[in-house]
């Protein structure tokens, strides 16, 4: 098992972002072997937005949150944030 801070705090480009608000979808799997979650999680991050209708930015963060080694095959929990812009 390890965990990585992909971004460290002192980053530039990490101070920058601000996330007052925003959707979280957790992904569990391998998103190397799944070339797909990205583009179903869209899919249903925007059925619901349209359904409660909450307005998202065009720019979603990824966070690779932890990854494990299990039965010979790597897990991956990923943390995907969609900002919310205020009505």
């Amino acid at each position: 098992m390890y965990c990585s801070n992909i971004v460290g705090s002192a980053c530039e480009n990490a101070e920058r972002i601000e996330l007052p608000r925003a959707l979280r979808y957790n992904y569990i799997g391998n998103p190397f072997e799944d070339s797909d979650y990205s583009q179903r999680i869209d899919n249903q991050v925007n059925d619901y937005c349209t359904k409660h209708q909450i307005k998202i930015a065009e720019t979603k963060y990824e966070i690779f949150y932890i990854c494990l080694m299990e039965e010979e095959r790597y897990k991956y929990y990923i943390h995907l944030l969609y900002p919310i812009i205020k009505s």
